[in-house]
């Protein structure tokens, strides 16, 4: 047996059942039922039914986004990072997601509950820093300040390991390659490097060494360069 009714003008409701335990919820799943771009869905209550009518099994619509969970996300000597994605997830609930502004600020609008509040790793990854833990936070009835992230900067590394030899009269261009730190890189060969032939250059800007090689055979494989 399955019964159904609508809540009248003042939210009560009434069900018309038998004896034994019932699962009793609201209707979020189609245009008729619970607004979900404006509430959370509440979850199903149990009750027994003995022989008497049950009374006060009540409901409450939590508005979206009734509360804020804020704080800031700086890298590790205090220098805000800005446009940087945060999640808050609750385990099936929608996410919901903000972006720091240029003080590294950010406000997730959240209702009760326990999130999991997350900073977007590929964002940070993009200028060179490290990914932050999620941190978990309980909404209970109040707004939760000082959810902060503090994030490093990767290790600069030069991710080229060779270089492919240059031919003489021939047009020669290779780009170095490198990961972490912030990007844009800028190179120059490292002091004390073997120097690159008078017909070839390493761009500053790009590392990318060219040029048209003038002797018969050169081995690149000596000389080292600097990035940052």
């Amino acid at each position: 047996m399955v019964d159904n009714a609508s809540t009248d003008g003042t939210g009560n409701y009434s069900l018309n059942v038998v004896n034994g335990t019932w699962y009793v919820g609201i209707n979020c799943g189609d245009d008729s039922g619970l607004d979900q771009s404006i509430y959370e869905c509440p979850n199903l209550q149990m009750v027994t039914i003995l022989n008497n009518n049950h009374s006060g099994l009540n409901f409450v619509a939590v508005i979206l986004g009734s509360h804020i969970i804020s704080g800031y996300v700086n890298d590790d000597v205090g220098n805000p990072v800005s446009d940087i994605h945060v999640y808050g997830n609750r385990g099936g609930s929608p996410t919901i997601s903000a972006v720091t502004d240029s003080v590294g600020y950010y406000e997730l609008a959240a209702s009760d509950g326990n999130w999991n509040v997350s900073v977007d790793c590929n964002d940070l990854a993009s200028i060179g820093y490290t990914c932050a833990p999620d941190q978990f936070v309980l909404v209970a009835g109040n707004d939760v300040f000082d959810i902060d992230f503090s994030v490093s900067i990767s290790p600069l590394q030069i991710t080229t390991l060779f270089l492919p030899n240059a031919t003489q009269n021939e047009s020669y261009s290779t780009t170095l390659a490198a990961s972490g730190g912030q990007p844009p890189y800028r190179w120059w060969l490292s002091l004390g490097s073997a120097n690159l032939p008078s017909s070839l250059a390493i761009g500053t800007n790009d590392g990318v060494i060219s040029g048209i090689e003038d002797f018969d055979v050169f081995d690149l494989g000596p000389a080292t360069y600097g990035a940052k």
